[in-house]
């Protein structure tokens, strides 16, 4: 039942799938949630979605799950290929639902794959070089418009921060744009919010990948194809792209990438979830993009292994980690990639998990599904997992390589199943944690001060942002200063449509703040959001997600507006004769501008009674035209 509640969206609908087999060996199953689709459905499905086409998709198809990638050889046809291990139960929807696409994502740390990578060898004094560095470069952002851009098109890729980003790109300057300095002191601190509460440290040479299989045997084993190209189609970013993703010329072609690499399974609690490997050049795999293609010809692994081969696993029963719904997979360069494990990075220390038989019944009521709910609730005990696993591999001498962080990690995979199988997972009382390090930030629980590499990091962290606390509220308005630059004749016919335009969008940008009860409106903008209110009874994701949904909205009916006329504010479908013309946009976006920034506009309607003086001031409005406003300034 939970398939039914992924967040997806929909494409095309399709009626002529076929079964394809699935490739077994020595009772493994290697394509594992791996299926195909023809390059002519994939643009169909692309068109849909609005994108250009990717290489891979995670999808929904009526019961089916899993990852269907793009097979060159279905050329010229509408074909949908899909094996018995991607279904999950009988149904006839048949709408290509897709949950994320290939693409290229930033490569993360977490407090989990340092623990691994810790325990694999690698140096402390590497990962407290990679946090430095990110902190320093949070630092510079609010000095250089230059630095600020380079950090947030390397970590925030594609449609992230696109507003912040369209600013920077024009010339905006941080340090006298006020609405820019303030989207980026909200990701300055969401950014160092994540590093203290999580260890989230950015990898300069990584990215986060979907995995994929070699459906025709090119792959030896042990051996991946990784081809990367960043940034997509049409960012515009192109003279942002970090010189490791670019070819040996220089050039931002897509990049196929040689030698050692390692990759990390998303998420992990195993040293064997980490892989030592080698990426190869194979041209009949360059249809691969943002993605790391696995062989089918690895030795036969232990389940756990089954993510680093695109699915691996005994047959009939998935094995662990599909079951959460990521197919992502970490895959990192340079220093990140010389894993020193020897036998423990690799598929010797694999997870021996096989889950539970599912409990069955033959006909399900009403009450059979009340029950299994309250159960769930009762029996989810995954955090409380997760968490002793941290704090046992924190005070092991062994790390994540001891015997109770194998139990855990088994026990852990349990809990994943218990929604399908019935069979919840139990944590010993011997597991479970009595004392917190300190990192983890228990104010309510006995501490202790953490010797590992997590330790070290925290207080590093927390010695570089003390006393750093941040102001996201905006400026008054009285430091608002209309930007000369951005001038031109002829907006002062706009300023009524204008006004009236912005009163719209302030009242349902207010009207979102105050329903999810966020403090300000650039933690609405940015959705870099701190603390969520305790008012919310669903998880802090989610609740974000609910958030970027809404803006999503504000923006595009204002978008709309902006382009059609306040006509447009009653009706569903704007009407393309009222479009504004070319030679007028210009005129009405600063008419945006000036009736938002100018303390003169202010206080004229201050004195008509339109607004008054304890107003907050709002700024994002005339930025749902970013790109318009910054080809003005580009001019300048």
């Amino acid at each position: 039942m939970g398939q039914c509640f992924s967040d997806t969206r929909a494409t095309v609908d399709f009626h002529q799938e076929e079964r394809i087999p699935d490739i077994q060996r020595n009772g493994c199953c290697f394509s594992d949630g791996i299926g195909r689709v023809s390059p002519d459905l994939a643009d169909d499905m692309a068109r849909a979605l609005g994108r250009p086409t990717p290489s891979a998709f995670q999808i929904r198809y009526g019961g089916y799950k899993g990852v269907i990638a793009v097979y060159p050889p279905w050329a010229g046809q509408k074909r949908l290929g899909l094996r018995k291990s991607m279904e999950k139960f009988k149904s006839a929807d048949k709408n290509l639902e897709v949950i994320t696409w290939s693409r290229f994502l930033p490569a993360f740390l977490n407090r989990q794959i340092i623990t691994l990578l810790s325990t694999l060898g690698v140096p402390t004094s590497l990962f407290q070089q990679l946090q430095e560095d990110m902190v320093s470069k949070l630092g510079a952002m609010m000095e250089s418009r230059a630095a600020a851009l380079r950090l947030l098109c390397a970590t925030c890729p594609g449609d992230g921060q696109w507003t912040a980003k369209m600013m920077l790109e024009a010339g905006f300057d941080p340090r006298g744009e006020p609405h820019l300095c303030a989207m980026l002191r909200a990701i300055q601190a969401d950014q160092l919010r994540e590093l203290r509460t999580r260890a989230r440290i950015f990898v300069p040479r990584g990215a986060c990948l979907l995995g994929c299989l070699d459906e025709d045997g090119v792959l030896e084993e042990d051996k991946v194809f990784v081809q990367l190209r960043w940034p997509e189609e049409g960012d515009g970013l192109a003279g942002h792209v970090p010189t490791w993703v670019r070819t040996s010329k220089g050039s931002i072609a897509p990049k196929v990438l040689t030698g050692e690499v390692t990759v990390v399974k998303n998420p992990c609690l195993w040293p064997g979830d980490v892989r030592k490997l080698t990426a190869v050049d194979r041209p009949q795999l360059r249809h691969h993009m943002n993605t790391v293609v696995f062989s089918q010809k690895i030795l036969p692994p232990a389940p756990e292994f089954e993510l680093f081969t695109a699915g691996c696993s005994p047959d009939p029963q998935p094995a662990v980690g599909r079951r959460s719904g990521r197919r992502q997979v970490l895959c990192l360069l340079g220093a990140c990639a010389r894993v020193p494990g020897g036998e423990l990075a690799g598929p010797g220390l694999a997870l021996d998990y096989r889950p539970q038989p599912p409990t069955v019944k033959d006909k399900v009521s009403v009450e059979d599904i009340q029950h299994f709910f309250l159960e769930y609730l009762v029996n989810d005990s995954l955090g409380l997992i997760c968490n002793a696993h941290v704090v046992i591999a924190d005070r092991d001498p062994r790390g994540a390589a001891s015997d109770q962080c194998r139990q855990l990690a088994a026990l852990a995979c349990t809990a994943v199943d218990y929604p399908k199988t019935g069979h919840p997972a139990v944590l010993p009382r011997e597991l479970r944690s009595v004392q917190y390090p300190v990192f983890m930030e228990k104010e309510d629980k006995p501490v202790y001060q953490s010797q590992s590499v997590l330790g070290q990091l925290y207080r590093a962290v927390k010695e570089r942002t003390a006393g750093g606390g941040l102001e996201l509220s905006g400026p008054s308005a009285g430091e608002l200063v209309l930007d000369g630059d951005l001038e031109v004749p002829g907006f002062k016919e706009h300023l009524d449509e204008a006004w009236i335009a912005k009163g719209f969008y302030d009242q349902e940008l207010t009207e979102s703040m105050h329903k999810y009860r966020i403090e300000s409106e650039v933690q609405v903008v940015t959705g870099c959001i701190g603390s969520m209110s305790t008012f919310h009874r669903v998880k802090p994701i989610k609740i974000k997600e609910r958030i970027r949904e809404a803006f999503g909205a504000v923006t595009k009916k204002a978008r709309e507006v902006f382009e059609y006329g306040l006509g447009v504010v009653d009706r569903e479908e704007p009407r393309p004769e009222e479009r504004i013309r070319d030679e007028e946009r210009v005129a009405k976006a600063y008419a945006y501008y000036y009736v938002t920034y100018s303390r003169d506009w202010r206080e004229r309607k201050i004195a008509e009674g339109e607004v008054e003086e304890s107003d907050s001031v709002l700024l994002s409005f005339p930025w749902v035209v970013a790109d318009v406003l910054g080809s003005l300034k580009a001019r300048k």
